[in-house]
């Protein structure tokens, strides 16, 4: 999980770059949604397993900032 954070962070630090080389934000988002997306499920299915977090936990409630 402190490594998607730190792939967060870093990804908001270079987003404006990335959005120059891709054609804005939009492309950006739509290419890595479905792997980081991919990446959360995997993370707290595990994290279920272990005993670490209860079942029924959404895994994209992790990512919302509030």
């Amino acid at each position: 999980m402190l490594l998607f954070v730190d792939y967060i962070a870093t990804k908001q630090i270079i987003a404006p770059a990335l959005n120059t080389l891709v054609g804005g934000p939009s492309k950006t988002y739509e290419a890595s949604r479905a792997q980081i997306t991919g990446a959360i499920h995997a993370l707290v299915e595990r994290a279920i397993e272990s005993g670490d977090i209860p079942r029924g936990l959404d895994p994209l409630d992790l990512t919302q900032t509030g």
